[in-house]
């Protein structure tokens, strides 16, 4: 396992022989705040200071990593997404 990390942003993952995993919660319509709330309060907790995400699908194809996976829960809420390196 490795963590990868994008030199222009603030982005990492868990990398594997398999690929790279990434898990997150979206801002779908309807639990936007819910959403807002818990990213608050993991900024509050980790004393980050990172207001915004960055496009994690933007970030992974620029690394030459190609989605093979994804899945969501509670239309949207939850992500899953599984990311395979390009060699």
């Amino acid at each position: 396992m490795k963590l990868i990390r994008s030199p222009s942003r603030s982005a990492s993952c868990v990398s594997t022989p398999v690929g790279s995993h990434l898990e997150l919660l979206s801002p779908v319509a309807g639990y936007s705040v819910l959403v807002a709330l818990l990213y608050r309060c993991f900024r509050l907790i980790t004393g980050l200071r990172t207001r915004h995400l960055p496009d994690h699908r933007e970030v992974f194809a620029g690394h030459r990593f190609t989605l093979v996976a994804h899945k969501t829960w509670l239309t949207g809420l939850f992500v899953s997404e599984l990311w395979q390196h390009r060699r």
